[in-house]
């Protein structure tokens, strides 16, 4: 889903060739291996998985060797993970850490990183939240530790980041 809102945002801080346009047709049209980096925020869980697959395939094409796809998308992996993926009707799927990790292998990517999108501090209430954050952390980690005799690894954001590097 475009939002312009986000493309303002860019402009007024000051990033350059932000634009609106639609994701797949943007990496067909672009040149083999001519980017460093492409940014997938909120995306991929709108993708059909034809366009999912092609988004994929074209970003590996597109990228230069070394170049990184950095992705932010729901992670089913949380507790509370279905709000996001439910949260809006025109999201198609979410994923978990292994999910994610077996389709961006299957297209060709590799040294696949997997990061809470915990919360950001930016003032008072921000820093409040990021600490109420670690605390719930803490005893969410205990409980699959309780569980599964193991939290090594688990994402427990309601989204979470991911960057993949051109194999």
């Amino acid at each position: 889903m475009p939002s312009q809102s986000k493309v303002a945002a860019a402009k007024r801080l000051g990033i350059r060739g932000v634009r609106q346009a639609d994701a797949i047709e943007t990496l067909t049209a672009a040149p083999s291996e001519s980017r460093d980096v492409i940014v997938a925020f909120d995306v991929l869980e709108h993708l059909s998985d034809e366009d999912l697959n092609r988004f994929l395939d074209e970003s590996h094409r597109v990228l230069k060797p070394e170049g990184r796809v950095v992705i932010h998308t729901c992670n089913a992996g949380s507790p509370f993970g279905m709000l996001m993926r439910y949260g809006d009707i025109t999201h198609r799927r979410a994923f978990t850490k292994s999910s994610i990790e077996q389709i961006l292998r299957a297209h060709n990517f590799a040294d696949i990183r997997c990061i809470e999108s915990a919360p950001v501090i930016h003032g008072l209430k921000s820093a409040a939240r990021a600490m109420l954050w670690k605390v719930m952390r803490g005893f969410l980690r205990l409980w699959l530790l309780a569980e599964l005799g193991s939290a090594q690894g688990v994402i427990l954001t309601q989204n979470f980041l991911v960057v993949a590097f051109r194999n």
